[in-house]
């Protein structure tokens, strides 16, 4: 196989984080803000309740609700890094991308996909996000990559799956280049 680009990368607190965030944003689920909404709506409550005892209910449920919003994402970074074996062996994780497919190189454990079991690709500013088979989601950050660069790998993987790259949540710069170029085909 003839390696066209190739990335090392680790599953760090910084991969996990960036995994959930993902998670958040592709599934619409953020709890985080759904027990905000809890605690603001119940401390809204506490202010029309007609006794002292159902006034510190809602308060107590407010409090409660707020403070599992604020630590929500620590502790999942924490659970998810607990059941991870390679965010727990700090392994290297090698991808390599030939001409007819790529393979996944971890500890004693060799993957080989085709680019045809991509179902999805998304990318944010600092990783790429490969749905194989609406199963496995592999994130590659755009600085792991060792062999080939980033920006050349967008084309590559377009043109080998035959699939779009989505982007995870546009920055204002990405949404001035989509502007730009949207101007300039008119």
């Amino acid at each position: 196989m003839t390696v066209v680009y190739e990335a090392v990368t680790k599953h760090t607190k910084e991969t996990v984080k960036a995994f959930l965030r993902f998670k958040e944003q592709v599934g619409g689920k953020r709890p985080g803000r759904q027990l905000l909404i809890i605690a603001v709506c119940s401390i809204i409550l506490r202010f029309f309740a007609r006794t002292p005892r159902l006034s510190l209910i809602f308060t107590v449920i407010g409090i409660v609700m707020l403070l599992l919003a604020l630590i929500q994402r620590p502790l999942s970074v924490y659970n998810l890094g607990k059941t991870d074996p390679y965010y727990q062996s700090h392994a290297d994780i090698r991808f390599v991308f030939g001409e007819r497919e790529f393979r996944i190189l971890r500890q004693e454990e060799e993957i080989k996909v085709q680019y045809g079991e991509i179902a999805y690709i998304y990318a944010d500013e600092t990783y790429f996000y490969l749905s194989v088979n609406n199963n496995d989601l592999h994130i590659i950050g755009k600085n792991d990559f060792v062999q080939g660069e980033a920006e050349g790998f967008y084309e590559f993987l377009s043109h080998k799956t035959g699939k779009t790259i989505v982007p995870v949540r546009l920055s204002w710069a990405m949404k001035w280049e989509i502007l730009k170029e949207a101007w300039k085909n008119r």
